[in-house]
Order: structure tokens, then C-alpha cells, then sequence
């Protein structure tokens, strides 16, 4: 069976619900260590289009993309026993100025701040190791990076060789060059946001529920690490978020990116304003694939907002759920031309 067929089975899997058994992960895990994976979903894409249907492949990829954070090594510890090791690929956001935010983890000094402070905080679960990479992402380079890129950054991440590192810094310059070429000139970002990626490493199979970058309910604990790296490194301007997995990191700086396009919006109205929430917020595609948007409050309309094609792809449960946060009503269109947008150009 090809690399492509064995791809579309696990699709079918994936769609029949098998997706948390043994078989279908280990088959995942497999497929993904394939050098050519990437190229076989391209390539079978239309396929699984028609095999799970069009709403099912978006949910699909993303399951493909917590799948590739997730690797199994061996080591032996000191008396040469052989360990399982856990590692999981994890991801900081940072917002602030875009040259700040940029900047931020500019020195090995910066790094070792930020790798430390989870430990000092004691939110890291007992024995569990971290690397945290210096090399910055934007938000749509997360959206633009594929299962199989994911799955080889996790992979060199891990080994303790820093010649088999180069791999991984090549998969990053290739996802930010794809980013950069797709890029829109009106695609302009409300706030500067960064993400940083690191590795959790544990010799304990039974850890992760209490690994560093653990489920959305886990902010409380967070708390005394918040206040001990800001104070570090952050500044009254930038704030490094708790770390998060792939997925949720790129829905959560979604959502920053529309909050704060229309905290922009109302603060040209308002310099005083203490609310962006509105009774009715209208979202429609525009002819470059971008979702659009215009909050209309009782006395004015904010907007319009848009978002990257890619962000609305791949972030559409984290978009739908900020908005609704918003207003009372969400009101869908068809084309971004029956917006009240009253002429106005895009932010």
C-alpha cells in the first residue's frame, strides 16, 4: 500500500471515530515520521475531501497536528536502564510591540530565564525537562505549518545531538518564507504577537497530566509563574502568555488579533472606552478567502475587521467562540459587500 492510501485509511479511521484508539495513533505516529508525509496528504487531499466530507478535513488536520507534538524516544539513565520518554512539542505566545516581541528571546540569557522560571514556579510535573526555542513565529506561521513539519521540529528538538538540530531550523525558515509569500498587504497585525516553540521532555508516562503545557483550565495554576517571568522579562507593554499546544495557541492569538483590531477601532472613537461588546457582529468571506467583520453597537459600527484566509481555515472554533464573546448575535453573510461597513478599508 502506498504512502498515500495509507494516509487516506486513516482518515476513514479518523472520521469512524477510531481516532482514540491504539491502532489509528500508533498508525498516526507512524505516518508522520514518513519524510514524505506532507506531500501524500497534498497529494490524496481531494480524496479525503470526499471520504470524511468537506467540514470533517479541517478537524482532521488539526487532529494530525496534536498527533505530531507528541513523540515517543528511549534513553538509558545511569545504571543503564532503558526509559520511555514523553515529549511534547509546546508553544509560548507573546504580545506586545513587534519589535519587543521579536527581540524577546534574543539572547541565551533570555532563554535560560524563561526554560527556568517554569521550574522555579513548580509548574512542570516531577521529572519532566524543557528546551525552548529562540527563533520567533508569528501567528500565520503556525497556521502554515504542516503535520510532518511539526512532527520533524518535535523530532530534532529532542536529540541531544545539536548537528541533527538543522533540520528543524530549515522547517522553520521554510514555514516563514511560505508565510511571507501568501502574505496580504492589507493582512495588517493589530498588536505585534510572537510565538515561541519548546519541548517537554518526561521519563514519566504517567506525567503529562500535570506536563507544562496542559489543557486551557490549567491558567490558575499559572498565576505565580505569570508574575515571576513578566517581571523578568515581559514589561508593562508585553505579556508572555502560559505555554499551550499547537492548536490552541494558534486559536488563542486568533482571537487576540480580532480583540484587539476592534479595541484599535473603538479607541479612534473613544479614547476612554471601557467596552467593545456590541448587540450584533457581522462576519462574512471576502473574495481573497479572508473573513471579515463589523460589530455594530448601539450608537456606531467598529470595523471593518478581517482575518488572514489561513487563520479563518484553521481557526475556526477559537474565531466563532471570541465572537460570540462580543455580542449578543452573531450574524453570518455571504459576501463581505453586504457588511455595514460604509466604505471603509480594511484593518
Amino acid at each position: 500500500m502506498t504512502l498515500g492510501s495509507r494516509v487516506l485509511s486513516l482518515a476513514r479511521q479518523w472520521k469512524r471515530g477510531n481516532y482514540v484508539s491504539v491502532r489509528a495513533l500508533e498508525l498516526a505516529h507512524t505516518l508522520l515520521d514518513e519524510p514524505d508525509f506532507d506531500a501524500a496528504l497534498e497529494q490524496r487531499i481531494d480524496d479525503i475531501y470526499e471520504a470524511i466530507g468537506a467540514d470533517s478535513v479541517a478537524p482532521f488536520t488539526s487532529w494530525l497536528r496534536n498527533c505530531a507534538s507528541m513523540v515517543l524516544s528511549e534513553r538509558n539513565d545511569d545504571t543503564g536502564q532503558s526509559l520511555i520518554m514523553v515529549n511534547y512539542l509546546f508553544v509560548v505566545p507573546v504580545e506586545g510591540p513587534p519589535d519587543e516581541v521579536e527581540g524577546l528571546l534574543g539572547s541565551d540569557d533570555a532563554v535560560n530565564i524563561l526554560t527556568e522560571s517554569f521550574k522555579m514556579a513548580h509548574v512542570i510535573a516531577p521529572g519532566e525537562a524543557l528546551k525552548i526555542c529562540n527563533h520567533p513565529l508569528r501567528v500565520t506561521d503556525l497556521a502554515m505549518a504542516l503535520p510532518g513539519q511539526i512532527r520533524t521540529l518535535c523530532r530534532c528538538a529532542i536529540s541531544p545531538d545539536p548537528a541533527e538540530h538543522q533540520p528543524g531550523y530549515d522547517v522553520l525558515e521554510s514555514i516563514k518564507a511560505k508565510s511571507d509569500a501568501l502574505a496580504d498587504l492589507d493582512d495588517q497585525e493589530p498588536v505585534g504577537q510572537r510565538a515561541f516553540i519548546g519541548i517537554s521532555i518526561l521519563s514519566d508516562p504517567d506525567g503529562p497530566d500535570e506536563a507544562v503545557h496542559t489543557g486551557p483550565n490549567s491558567s490558575n495554576r499559572f498565576v505565580p509563574w505569570y508574575e515571576e517571568i513578566n517581571s523578568r522579562l515581559g514589561s508593562l507593554d508585553t505579556i508572555i502568555q502560559h505555554p499551550l499546544s499547537w492548536n490552541k495557541a494558534m486559536g488563542r492569538m486568533t482571537s487576540t488579533h480580532i480583540q484587539r483590531a476592534f479595541e484599535t477601532e473603538a479607541s479612534l472613537k473613544d479614547r476612554n472606552f471601557t467596552s467593545i461588546e456590541g448587540r450584533v457582529l457581522h462576519i462574512a468571506p471576502d473574495s481573497r478567502g479572508r473573513l471579515v467583520m463589523a460589530l455594530e453597537r448601539d450608537h456606531d459600527i467598529l470595523g471593518p475587521v478581517s482575518v488572514p484566509a489561513i487563520l479563518a481555515a484553521r481557526s475556526g472554533d477559537a474565531i466563532m467562540s471570541c465572537l460570540e464573546s462580543l455580542a449578543l448575535e452573531v450574524r453570518e453573510h455571504d459576501d463581505a459587500r453586504a457588511l455595514p461597513l460604509r466604505g471603509r478599508g480594511l484593518h
